[in-house]
């Protein structure tokens, strides 16, 4: 029996409730190659997001009718398939062509609850940090409709199923125990048992679970197999970049094309790093401090990212991801200013010694449009010189615990997994000789007080403090110079960006605003 095959158009389909039209990033198939249901055909960028257009059944690409660059409004045909097996899924009996909406019919649909999901193994409850959706709002599958802080991290929760915001049952702010509701929801009739905890709660929570951890950003690492879009391999090889080398921020650490664009910008690969936000807005690099990595800008950097910020977050040398050693403050100092380019300066946010990093950075290589420090050091004599070297020493997972409750009243929730993989990375010893060098006799032995004046001569600089800071004598920035503007957060301690997350976030963004 021979395959029935039709020749039809394909048109821009709808990919977003208030979507009108939008820009062809590229083709995902080359002309007369076949596909299946669910395989990804187009890549669009819309008003709000890049999404890619998969197939609703199976066909062959005849014939494309746009390119790349292009804008193509709603319903406009967009290229000429074969409908292989029967079923017309392009045309069907509308010619609206929004096949690709996954929205419910209204006259099919039920209202249930929306629960507490558990993202992750030891999590018993979460705190609502905000809602993403508005109440009476449409969201697509996939889309974030939560962010939820639990004693790990700040994730945000991604749709199962397309549906409608019908009701919030909690604010932010609020702690919920896992699977208590938090919301009524709006769905397909069809998708619902996979939601309703009555029949499928165990199903409903492991995929919550899995999903939530696939929304969230990763590092990509060498070796692993790596998972990257069609787009973004294709750009990659045309720019001689080695994918395996890029770091991911898509779901399950997927490359994306923005995540080429990126390093194709900086000139390569650079620092192991995390990406949040569009790729073409206003740069912001984010650098963390001694024993910490990107993972501890997590909420910031997704707070900027929603802001329209474009915002990265690197691993330095001997921390994190990074594989490459640091003997000597210097060492950083290096690594970061080959990240630095004055033809594309960006946004420098430094916490701690990435302060001093950042400082000395700028003033050796340039390429800053302001400069934000967070806690600095390399501005007083004064340090935590226990804090220090038990963590560069981790002797013990106890140990570690109780050095962590000096950074942050934050750190009083963390789980003993948490404590136990941060003690696994600093148990190796890879930052005892930069514990050494950058603490001496009970002292800090790095100086830039001088260097920071001259840089606010030059360029915006703001400093960050906590005044129950226990790592430094936050005393020791506020006399450095009055061209810089000074935040001090009475609350708060040598982490502010984890203590007042909302308000140095806000003080960040005004200022990148308006420089």
């Amino acid at each position: 029996m021979s395959e029935v095959k039709d020749t039809v158009i394909l048109k821009m389909p709808r990919l977003g409730e208030t979507m009108e039209e939008g820009t062809v990033s590229d083709w995902l198939l080359a002309e007369g190659e076949s596909f299946e249901r669910g395989a990804p055909l187009i890549e669009f960028e819309t008003d709000k997001t890049a999404v890619e257009y998969p197939a609703l059944g199976r066909g062959k690409l005849v014939r494309t009718l746009v390119s790349k660059g292009d804008i193509v409004r709603l319903g406009e045909p967009i290229a000429q398939i074969d409908i292989l097996g029967g079923e017309d899924w392009v045309s069907a009996e509308d010619d609206s062509a929004e096949p690709a909406v996954d929205e419910p019919q209204q006259s099919d649909t039920v209202v249930i609850d929306l629960l507490m999901p558990r993202l992750g193994e030891t999590m018993e409850e979460g705190k609502i940090m905000g809602w993403l959706v508005e109440v009476g709002a449409q969201y697509e599958r996939g889309a974030a409709i939560l962010e939820v802080e639990t004693d790990k991290t700040v994730a945000e929760f991604p749709a199962l199923v397309a549906g409608r915001l019908v009701e919030t049952l909690v604010i932010s702010g609020e702690t919920v125990k896992v699977d208590t509701p938090i919301a009524r929801v709006e769905v397909a009739r069809a998708d619902a048992p996979d939601l309703e905890p009555d029949t499928q709660e165990e199903q409903s929570t492991t995929a919550q679970v899995a999903a939530a951890k696939d929304h969230a950003p990763t590092v990509a690492r060498v070796g692993s197999n790596v998972r990257a879009t069609p787009l973004a391999r294709r750009a990659a090889r045309r720019a001689g970049l080695a994918i395996e080398s890029l770091n991911g921020s898509g779901r399950r650490g997927r490359i994306e094309l923005v995540d080429v664009e990126r390093a194709i910008a900086r000139g390569g690969v650079g620092q192991p790093a995390q990406t949040w936000g569009p790729a073409d807005d206003t740069p912001v690099l984010l650098v963390h401090g001694f024993a910490g990595d990107s993972v501890t800008f997590d909420q910031l950097g997704k707070g900027l990212a929603r802001a329209g910020l474009s915002v990265r977050a690197v691993d330095l040398p001997g921390h994190g991801a990074n594989t490459a050693e640091a003997q000597r403050f210097d060492d950083l100092v290096d690594a970061l200013a080959a990240e630095l380019d004055p033809a594309r300066p960006v946004h420098l946010v430094g916490h701690s010694l990435g302060a001093a990093a950042v400082i000395a950075a700028v003033a050796k290589q340039g390429g800053a449009l302001s400069l934000s420090l967070i806690a600095p050091a390399g501005l007083g004599l004064s340090i935590d010189a226990e804090f220090i070297t038990g963590m560069a020493h981790a002797d013990s997972r106890a140990t570690i615990g109780h050095l962590l409750r000096r950074l942050s009243r934050r750190a009083e929730s963390f789980s003993e997994d948490i404590v136990s993989e941060i003690y696994a990375s600093l148990s190796t010893g890879r930052l005892v000789s930069l514990a050494d060098d950058i603490c001496r006799n009970g002292h800090q032995t790095v100086n830039l007080r001088s260097a920071v004046m001259r840089l606010a001569s030059e360029l915006p600089v703001r400093i960050l403090l906590g005044q129950q800071d226990q790592i430094i004598d936050w005393r020791d920035a506020i006399d450095v110079s009055p061209e810089i503007a000074l935040h001090v957060f009475p609350e708060a301690g040598h982490m502010p960006h984890w203590d007042e997350p909302e308000m140095v976030k806000d003080i960040l963004q005004r200022g990148f605003n308006n420089e």
